[in-house]
């Protein structure tokens, strides 16, 4: 079965948990530790999931576009693609 993003997120609130975008991962957050461990262990077996996660995450906040839109400018002139999933997987997946 696919999960996705907004139902992820969606669910997430329900448990009173965030997710935030740091340093070009997902981070779940909250007081549920539980719920917290078992979220963030999901995203770590989906690396795909996780960027999509971002992506999602990126449509509604401009800094997140930001670090994308950086980090496309940086792949560019160091390898010469300047693709959004290549922007958003190079962190998750190093």
């Amino acid at each position: 079965m696919k999960v996705k993003t907004k139902d992820f997120l969606n669910e997430l609130s329900r448990l009173n948990l965030t997710a935030t975008y740091e340093y070009g991962r997902i981070e779940i957050n909250g007081d549920n530790e539980a719920a917290r461990d078992h979220y963030r262990a999901l995203l770590k077996v989906s690396p795909e999931f996780e960027g999509a996660l971002i992506w999602e995450l990126a449509q509604t906040d401009a800094n997140i576009m930001d670090c994308i839109e950086e980090r496309r400018a940086i792949r560019w002139v160091e390898i010469g693609d300047d693709s959004i999933r290549g922007a958003i997987m190079c962190n998750i997946t190093n």
